[in-house]
């Protein structure tokens, strides 16, 4: 896998996290919004969409508060070409930037802390000159002041509130490779916990963390481990370099996934689905049939879904 195309890759397709007390959808889409990406609210069969986000371009990155009642997003500003967090009613309203990012910093990748009254997102810097650098960033909700907690991207809190993973692209032989690294939620006591894996995300009970392996050709399957990096399950046996995005269903049973098959002859790009595999292991099942780029969430009935929708609405 080129060294430019895997952080790409990890920032793209990774699955927002998070689900709401009801069965509710947050649609990203260009549908009927001149081709600038806003987020859509919908029933959770898809139907009654209402476009909830007006103002500048957001990233497919909408994340439900644990109690529903408000969303976190990545909000592009155009004019200093930057990406920042924001934070808004459910419905949409009362929309406010938290985390405002600098001429060469990209914000993205939010999520929740299990009571709800901090977001943890990463900040990619991207300098003049030498490698692009990505930290972990904890911001009040209701706004303030941030912390810096240290170095990775795509923060992922542990139910009890102690600990964060996030996924570190360091510099090797040849290629960037990723690994996952545990912290506690203040930044402190960082430590590698999974080489070459990238994208945790944590079991509801928290007993178990998913996470995406990288081989050795840069094929990328999904496993299950201990929140130690201890008892390695691997769940997929997939050639395909595009497996990304693990979450877990509310119920713990099963785990939702992206993979973006090889491009058809004549296509210019690859037909991404989202799969379920039980979590104890057996045969992931498709469960998105049209094509583009679809990302669904935290389920057992309710689900968070992410679908860029290209083309006239």
């Amino acid at each position: 896998m080129p060294a430019m195309l895997l952080p790409a890759l990890l920032w793209a397709f990774a699955l927002p996290t998070g689900s709401p007390p009801a069965a509710r959808l947050i649609i990203a889409s260009e549908r009927g919004a001149g081709g600038v990406l806003q987020l859509y609210l919908a029933a959770a069969d898809g139907s009654g969409a209402r476009r909830i986000t007006h103002g500048d371009a957001v990233e497919p990155e909408g994340v439900f508060s644990p109690d529903g009642a408000r969303i976190a997003c990545t909000v592009a500003d155009p004019v200093r070409n930057t990406s920042d967090i924001a934070v808004m009613a459910a419905d949409g309203t009362g929309l406010r930037r938290i985390a405002v990012a600098s001429g060469k910093e990209q914000c993205c990748s939010p999520t929740w802390s299990p009571d709800g009254k901090r977001i943890a997102y990463a900040v990619l810097t991207r300098p003049s000159r030498g490698e692009a650098a990505c930290h972990v960033w904890v911001a009040p909700a209701d706004g303030g002041a941030a912390t810096r907690l240290g170095e990775g991207m795509l923060p992922a809190w542990s139910p009890d509130g102690r600990t964060i993973l996030c996924t570190v692209v360091s510099a090797g032989p040849g290629e960037k490779k990723p690994a996952i690294y545990r912290m506690d939620a203040d930044g402190g006591h960082p430590g590698l916990m999974l080489p070459d894996a990238a994208m945790a995300a944590w079991s509801p009970d928290g007993r178990r963390v998913a996470f995406i392996g990288i081989g050795e050709r840069g094929s990328m399957n999904l496993f299950t481990c201990a929140p130690d990096g201890a008892d390695r399950k691997q769940l997929t046996r997939l050639d395909d370099p595009f497996v990304c995005g693990p979450q877990w269903t509310q119920d713990g049973r099963s785990i939702l996934f992206t993979d973006a098959a090889r491009p058809k002859p004549g296509a210019a790009e690859p037909s991404i689905h989202v799969y379920s595999v039980p979590a104890q292991g057996g045969k992931a099942r498709q469960i998105t049939r049209e094509g583009g780029m679809s990302f669904v969430g935290n389920g057992s009935g309710i689900f968070l879904l992410m679908a860029v929708l290209a083309g006239p609405g």
